[in-house]
């Protein structure tokens, strides 16, 4: 994909901005008189406070670390119900809505890090590979008289409801942070930086007509977020993620195809270009330690996480379209199992 060489060497460019500016400097306190009664005034503080950096300190360090990650995630889009089935009599049941059904998929991240001299500052590079395959198919059942298709010939009867979704998501994250103590045992880690990627799809109903499309982008923009961490002891730790992106994103292939009677009756294709917004969510434990007398750090943490990403379901814009209806894109979800290790040298 040509767009992909470009983006990449975007994401390589750092930019920085001040997390958390610590003033070392030390000054005289005064202390102050009560006018009134003669008394001695607690002054308040003026010396700047300096957070502790919560870094690795390792024996003869490259102050680099690697990441490795297994996911295990469910997508989720709204717009892919496939029909609507209706019984004879209204007063025996109600309709019922079919909709794509999704399982748990695997997925993987990959990354790496650096420890800055600098005022303790840190740098993170991480890829994300989701690629997963969905699929529903579903017999008629014998109380159906009459169905609603939502993506082909609306009114045919069929005998049985098919859908198949492929979304392929690529994700790359650039961030720069500083991690620092708050208290004794609680760290926080504001960071800033960048993210962008791909997200591609492909869906397929077939029914007693067929119906099929794919929307193909690519997006990048800003990043900013908190990691905090709460040390229990012996290693073991809590820890939470929050992180949002506002990015801009190109949909620039997009193609639908339907049938009526199984004839050709529409095909369209178009671009369109958002600003897309997401946010991230995790909430985890985990365990680290150093070994080999303290030449290496080893971290291993177990999370689960939410990613949302808003107006991704273009095709159903352009079914709805069609219809001459107006709607926004369905929404893209991801949550499950994420587990990571971390080897710092």
């Amino acid at each position: 994909m040509k767009n992909k060489p470009y983006l990449l060497l975007i994401l390589m460019f750092m930019f920085a901005f001040t997390m958390l500016r610590a003033d070392e400097s030390s000054c005289i306190e005064k202390v102050e008189k009560c006018e009134c009664c003669g008394e001695n005034i607690t002054p308040s503080p003026v010396i700047a406070s300096y957070n502790f950096p919560d870094k690795v300190y390792l024996c003869a360090s490259k102050k680099a670390y690697v990441t490795g990650s297994f996911i295990y995630w469910e997508p989720i889009e709204q717009g892919l119900d496939i029909a609507i089935l209706a019984p004879a009599d209204l007063n025996d049941r109600y309709q019922e809505v079919i909709s794509l059904k999704c399982e748990y998929d695997p997925g993987f991240k990959i990354g790496i890090g650096y420890n800055f001299s600098y005022d303790n500052w840190s740098s993170y590079f991480e890829y994300t590979r989701f690629h997963s395959t969905q699929k529903t198919r579903i017999t008629r059942p014998n109380w159906v008289s009459s169905n609603l298709m939502l993506w082909t010939n609306p009114t045919t009867l069929s005998d049985f409801y098919e859908a198949k979704w492929k979304i392929h998501l690529d994700m790359l994250d650039f961030e720069l942070g500083r991690n620092g103590y708050f208290g004794k045992k609680f760290v926080l880690n504001p960071f800033g930086g960048l993210k962008g990627g791909w997200i591609n799809q492909k869906l397929k109903v077939t029914t007693s007509e067929l119906a099929s499309g794919k929307s193909d982008s690519w997006l990048i923009g800003l990043r900013g977020g908190f990691f905090s961490k709460w040390m229990l002891g012996k290693g073991f730790k809590l820890f939470g993620k929050v992180a949002g992106n506002l990015m801009y994103q190109r949909f620039y292939d997009v193609k639908f195809t339907n049938y009526d009677n199984n004839l050709l009756d529409n095909r369209l294709k178009m671009k369109i270009s958002y600003v897309a917004p997401s946010y991230e969510l995790m909430l985890g434990w985990g365990w680290e330690t150093n070994f080999d007398k303290n030449h290496w750090h080893f971290d291993l943490s177990l999370g689960y996480e939410f990613q949302h990403f808003w107006n991704q379901n273009i095709l159903e814009t352009v079914r709805v379209m069609l219809a001459q209806v107006n709607a926004s894109p369905g929404d893209l979800m991801f949550h499950g199992l994420s587990a990571q290790f971390r080897f710092d040298f």
